[in-house]
């Protein structure tokens, strides 16, 4: 009986070490192959939801990019307009707005890539028509700045 034990015993052993996938399908558990599948599945969904996001992301900004144009083409409707203040604090470009409006002169707020807010007035298609315009603005206006100066748009140093 002894070397029946003993044999039943290696046999045991060698089932235990040589064979965790058996004993894992024996109770019911995942074998090795199963995790394998798993693994895989959940990186093929998470290939799937990672290319649905950016796929949404590049809609998103390809929205946000034509939006953009859409606003820029509606701000204006000239080439060249006459700038008539760059400022840093939003406030600021608001109230000397107001005061240019109230003098009877059409004004336009744009916000520059470089953070300032910029009063743009007048609006020519030709350089001849906005040198006119400034030097018009200069001689007539009430409170004409000393930094006056005509900005191309299609230079796009506006947001």
């Amino acid at each position: 009986m002894k070397p029946l034990q003993l044999f039943s015993l290696l046999i045991s052993a060698c089932l235990l070490v040589s064979s965790c996938d058996f004993i894992r399908s024996l109770a019911g558990k995942p074998t090795s192959t199963d995790i394998e599948l798993l693994k895989l599945e959940k990186e093929m969904a998470f290939q799937k939801k990672k290319a649905v996001q950016d796929s949404i992301n590049a809609a998103q900004a390809e929205a946000e990019r034509l939006l953009s144009e859409q606003q820029q083409n509606s701000t204006f409707s000239s080439q060249y307009y006459l700038a008539l203040g760059g400022f840093k604090v939003t406030e600021n470009a608001l109230k000397y707005k107001e005061q240019l409006e109230k003098e009877g002169y059409s004004i336009i707020l744009i916000r520059f890539k470089n953070g300032y807010d910029m009063l743009l007035g007048g609006g020519a298609d030709t350089y001849k028509e906005a040198q006119a315009q400034l030097n018009d603005f200069i001689e007539n206006a009430k409170n004409c700045p000393y930094d006056i100066w005509i900005y191309d748009t299609s230079t796009n140093l506006h947001e």
